[in-house]
C-alpha cells in the first residue's frame, strides 16, 4: 500500500473513532472540536477560538450559542468592546472536556497495548519524520 493510501486509511480510522465518541457524547463535529481544543484554565475570545478551529467568526458564534445553551461554556461581553465575546468552560463543560481527553487516552492505550516496544518506537520515529516532511514549506 502506498504511503498516501496508508495516511488516508489512518485518517478514516481516526475519524470513525472520533465520530463514535462524538455520538456517545451527543456533540456535533464543531462542538466536539471546540470543547476538545478549549483551554481548561482560562477565558478565551471568540476570535481566538474561531482562528484555532479554522472557522468563521459567525460559525464560531453559532457553535458557542449551542454550547452556552447546553451549559458547557459561559459567555461574557468585553467591557471595552461589545462586539468581543469571551468564553470559559463551565464545570459541566470541564467534565465533558476531561471525558473526551480520557476517552482519547484510553484509545491510545489500547493501540499501544497491541504494539511491541520496538514497533512503537519505529512508529513514533516515522510519524515524527512524516510530520516534519509535511510541514516543510513547499
Amino acid at each position: 500500500m502506498r504511503l498516501i493510501e496508508q495516511i488516508i486509511t489512518l485518517k478514516h480510522c481516526c475519524q470513525n473513532r472520533e465520530e463514535e465518541l462524538r455520538e456517545n457524547l451527543g456533540l456535533t463535529v464543531s462542538e466536539y472540536n471546540c470543547l476538545a481544543s478549549f483551554p481548561s484554565d482560562r477565558t478565551v475570545s471568540g476570535s481566538e477560538l474561531a482562528g484555532h478551529l479554522h472557522i468563521s467568526p459567525s460559525r464560531m458564534s453559532r457553535v458557542a450559542d449551542a454550547l452556552v445553551r447546553r451549559d458547557l461554556i459561559n459567555r461574557t461581553q468585553s467591557g471595552s468592546d461589545r462586539r468581543v465575546q469571551h468564553y470559559e468552560l463551565t464545570s459541566s463543560g470541564l467534565r465533558l472536556k476531561n471525558d473526551i481527553r480520557k476517552s482519547l487516552e484510553e484509545c491510545e492505550a489500547g493501540l499501544i497495548a497491541r504494539l511491541s516496544e520496538s514497533d512503537l518506537a519505529d512508529i513514533e520515529k516515522g510519524m515524527s519524520k512524516l510530520l516534519e516532511a509535511m510541514t516543510l514549506p513547499d
